[in-house]
């Protein structure tokens, strides 16, 4: 469809299509003309076999800047996250990237390109710098290829009424009200048996209307309006296909009833896949043949000298297949729209337009060798799938694939590196951008946007905030992305969603929790999002370009500039005055607290205790190392690590499991005496005598029960005390025994003979009573 719309595009003769049943490309009048630009001479990525050819598929650096047109020409080959992950990599080839495999081992160097695939959905690709180090960070930037769709279930066939519809399932939070009354088709993948037992996995394609979802008629349904359209989405969003088969599908059907897969899906529908050929001389181009299989796809190679399209025709049968993944597409191509072609209306944008300039700017920011020889970081563009319904599969956002291959990375470039946490270190240099659409404010509803916070289309990236960490944006991470902005003139947003409203999410507090990597939530304006077709600004596409490609371009020199965890400490303070008392405490940093004597605390000969030193508390400081009251750290490593050194905790070894020798508190010293009247408070176990000094080195501390313990075994909040006294009061057993020994010594100092029948007040009678029995 790319190639025909690009033929178009360069206004060629033409007429309307006359073509089979089995292929039909869209009306070329239907279609918006633009300016010539720029167009890839290789055959459109939708199977295995299609050849590599060495030319890029983006424009020349500088001959234009905008990506418009190949944007479009991306959206309209990326009918799925399959079509749209092979031809990121198609563009990767052709840009000069190195294909990785997962399953093999990486051969990196300094100044390479690299990219993997991972379920064909999934991409990443990143480019090392000339200069790099161990330890240097990453800077990514992360967005998603699916969108909100139907899928077919894996039963697909059913009948109702004497048609022949196809059994869907929703992918996502859609606007499906929005699908009613669309020509649909398929396209999706295919496991196809080879020869020799082997099997080949192929994308697919019908590029012609196939299925529709009619609405009921406003006679039927009078109330339509004034209640709302709210469909069943299990019982009335269902495709329709045809009214009845035709004969050559039931004569396929027939012969291949034998195989189970095929009878959960309609013959008609799996007819499509058999190969045919159909001449296109009549449409007026020089045109000799297409090729038509893999469920109508078109294998299309344009030479532009000639106009001439050739193509290799897949030899591929009903039985061949054996499985089938396939979604519910638009026919509708992208296209330039509004007064002044300001606007792109397409379906997908979300999130394919962010992956397209974020895939665009890494390979334009290292095109030329020199644009990395400078570079001391790795450049990154990492696209997930599932990002729609949560990310949790092993090609979404949720599996480890980025920091996998960032350790991989580090392990490649490490060589002969003898040191620690190298990965860690280059986490905490590293910078990730999340790209994901944002919400334009709508005309017509805006009220549903916070008062101050309502971007718009044309001015620019929105940067996404959020108090609930919906989106990982904090200040730090926005003050440098839109410091980026600052330095290249691109303008940008903020949004905050209402308070009395839900608010979404992105990829970006996944990944930053993952490993803990610096992250920003930003996107691109948009309207009707999840819709079948959707709306934004062609301005904006630029502008996220531009401000992608100064990402990769800038963050080293502005990251430099800014450690908010630094080491070293720098304070400004102003001088005491000169009126003020020697003789006055100086208020600072440092200070000598005053606290309890310690039990164990060295005695005279007379027996008098000795008052503790300020020297022996470790956050005295003498005078001498004081400046206007506050301590400050030295500037000399001997100095500062010997002062270190004597700030380490005073422990018992490790072979101790480093037990600290704690400050003596007056609730520790309770604590202490209730453990040596414990013999007393249960005198049915035997305890050793306590010392009369306890041991410099112990810890109190709490119970923590195991989470693989039984809910019922564990401790209440009720139960669980802070201290040993609470702890003890507590104890139900303990509190009997006490009420029995006291009870005990009660009847012991009683006096005896009739002294202990003559007990006055209120009840003693009933009392009396309780002694004879």
């Amino acid at each position: 469809m790319a190639a025909i719309t690009r033929l178009q595009q360069m206004q060629l003769p033409h007429s309307p299509l006359t073509l089979k049943p089995s292929v039909l490309f869209p009306n070329p009048n239907q279609l918006r003309r633009s300016r010539p630009r720029t167009f890839s001479t290789g055959p459109i990525l939708c199977s295995s076999n299609s050849p590599q050819l060495p030319q890029s598929s983006v424009s020349a650096a500088g001959a234009n800047t905008s990506i418009i047109g190949d944007l479009l020409d991306y959206l309209n080959e990326s009918w799925t996250h399959f079509h749209a992950t092979a031809e990121a990599k198609r563009q990767l080839i052709a840009a000069g990237f190195h294909l990785l495999s997962e399953n093999d081992e990486w051969d990196l160097k300094p100044g390479g390109r690299y990219f993997f695939t991972r379920n064909m959905s999934c991409l990443v690709a990143f480019a090392v710098g000339e200069k790099y180090s161990v330890g240097s960070g990453f800077h990514a930037i992360a967005a998603h290829t699916d969108s909100p769709c139907l899928k077919l279930k894996p039963r697909s066939a059913s009948s109702k009424s004497g048609y022949q519809m196809i059994n869907v399932q929703t992918y996502g939070g859609g606007l499906w009200h929005t699908w009613f009354d669309r020509d649909l088709s398929v396209a999706g993948r295919v496991i196809l048996r080879g020869s020799k037992g082997s099997f080949l996995h192929k994308l697919v394609k019908v590029k012609r209307p196939l299925l529709r979802i009619p609405t009921l008629a406003i006679h039927l349904d009078r109330t339509v309006n004034k209640d709302g359209f709210k469909p069943n989405i299990e019982t009335q969003l269902i495709p329709l296909l045809a009214s009845k088969l035709d004969e050559a599908s039931l004569e396929t059907k027939e012969k291949s009833t034998t195989a189970s897969s095929k009878a959960d899906h309609h013959p008609l529908l799996m007819q499509l896949v058999k190969p045919s050929k159909v001449s296109l001389k009549s449409i007026g181009w020089d045109i000799l043949s297409v090729s038509v299989c893999s469920l109508g796809i078109c294998e299309l190679a344009l030479s532009i000298c000639g106009f001439q399209v050739l193509s290799d025709e897949l030899n591929c049968n009903i039985d061949d297949i054996v499985s089938i993944e396939l979604n519910i597409c638009d026919t509708q191509p992208s296209c330039l729209g509004g007064g002044n072609d300001e606007f792109i209306f397409s379906g997908r944008l979300d999130n394919l337009a962010s992956s397209y300039c974020a895939l665009r700017a890494l390979i334009d920011s290292c095109e030329s060798p020199g644009d990395i020889s400078s570079e001391h970081a790795v450049r990154m563009v990492a696209l997930f799938d599932n990002e729609e319904v949560g990310s949790g599969s092993i090609q979404g956002a949720g599996a480890p694939t980025m920091f996998q291959a960032m350790r991989r990375i580090i392990s490649c470039l490490a060589e002969k590196y003898v040191g620690e946490c190298a990965f860690e270190r280059a986490i905490r240099q590293s910078f990730l951008v999340s790209a994901d659409m944002a919400h334009g404010v709508h005309p017509n509803f805006i009220d549903k946007h916070e008062e101050h916070h309502r971007p718009e289309m044309q001015k620019g990236l929105v940067i996404k905030h959020n108090a609930n960490q919906r989106y990982a944006t904090s200040g730090v991470t926005s003050f440098i992305f839109k410091e980026i902005g600052k330095i290249h003139n691109l303008p940008t947003q903020e949004f905050v969603v209402r308070n009395d409203m839900g608010c979404g999410s992105t990829i970006g507090p996944i990944l930053a929790s993952g490993a803990g990597i610096r992250t920003v939530d930003c996107g691109i304006p948009q309207l009707s999002m999840h819709s079948v077709r959707e709306i934004c600004g062609k301005e904006d596409i630029d502008i996220a370009y531009k401000y992608f490609k100064a990402f990769y371009q800038t963050f080293s020199s502005i990251d430099r500039k800014l450690d908010v965890d630094s080491c070293s400490f720098e304070f400004r303070f102003h001088k005491l005055s000169s009126r003020m008392a020697k003789s006055k405490a100086a208020i600072g940093l440092s200070w000598e607290p005053k606290l309890p004597a310690f039990s164990s605390a060295s005695k005279n000969r007379d027996g008098s205790g000795s008052k503790p030193r300020p020297e022996a508390n470790p956050l005295w400081k003498p005078s001498t190392q004081l400046v206007d009251g506050l301590f400050v750290p030295p500037n000399d490593p001997v100095k500062r690590n010997k002062l270190a050194k004597k700030q380490i905790k005073d422990t018992a070894g490790t072979s101790w499991f480093d037990m600290p020798a704690p400050t003596m508190t007056p609730e520790l010293q309770k604590d202490l005496q209730l453990l040596k009247l414990r013999n007393v408070m249960d005198p049915k176990r035997h305890y050793k005598k306590g010392d009369a000094q306890p041991s410099k080195y112990f810890q109190v501390g709490t119970v923590i029960e195991s989470p693989l313990d039984f809910f019922s075994s564990r401790l209440t909040k009720k139960e669980r005390k802070v201290s040993l006294a609470e702890e003890v009061l507590s104890d139900r057993n303990l509190g009997n025994y006490r009420k029995r020994k006291v009870r005990e010594i009660e009847e012991k100092n009683r006096p005896g003979g009739n002294e202990k029948w003559k007990i006055k007040g209120k009840g003693s009678y009933q009392r009396a009573k309780q002694r004879r029995h």
